[in-house]
């Protein structure tokens, strides 16, 4: 009798374990999706516009990429500062570093897709934005885009929102590997 328990016991349990939804492996995920923040355009043209900034580093003596742009937009000038610093020793080789800043949203893409031997870090600022989406500026947080489409957050250093004037920044974002970075929600 004991030995029909135990293994009707059993047989419930594994077949418990095998279903879809079981959760016997681990905790559902219950983290919440992220989106990239989005920005007023250039212009009403429906047209992105991109920026771009690039380099050529040389791996074994790091080197910085900057770039310092402004425009127009409908909703008045916006100036965008970053710079992504690159240390030595960060790869092997000679590379054309380059990344562009989608109008958009307030993300950039990093290129040639590579990773690097020790992180590299990015600041960026963008001012005389409308942020007036944006109702919780403590929700905001720096991300990259995995392999899956997934917007993961990163680690920084500090991340400002100002919302009634308009600007974010991120300072000392992390990058070990190149993909597209942002400010997201």
């Amino acid at each position: 009798m004991k030995n029909i328990i135990a293994l009707l016991l059993l047989t419930g349990v594994l077949l418990t374990g095998c279903l879809p939804d079981s959760s016997i492996t681990g905790p559902e995920d219950t983290q919440k999706q992220l989106s990239w923040v989005e920005t007023q355009q250039i212009s009403s043209l429906s047209v992105e516009q991109n920026f771009f900034a690039f380099n050529i580093i040389n791996g074994a003596n790091g080197g910085e990429v900057l770039m310092n742009e402004n425009y127009s937009s409908p909703q008045g000038s916006v100036s965008i500062y970053a710079k992504l610093t690159i240390p030595e020793n960060s790869f092997f080789g000679v590379k054309f570093i380059r990344y562009v800043l989608n109008d958009r949203s307030a993300s950039v893409t990093f290129g040639p897709h590579m990773t690097f031997l020790q992180d590299l870090r990015f600041d960026m600022r963008i001012e005389g934005l409308d942020l007036s989406q944006i109702n919780d500026p403590s929700a905001i947080t720096f991300a990259y885009l995995d392999g899956g489409n997934n917007i993961v957050p990163c680690e920084y250093e500090s991340i400002t929102v100002d919302v009634v004037n308009g600007a974010i920044e991120v300072i000392g974002a992390k990058v070990d590997h190149f993909s597209r970075y942002g400010f997201a929600k």
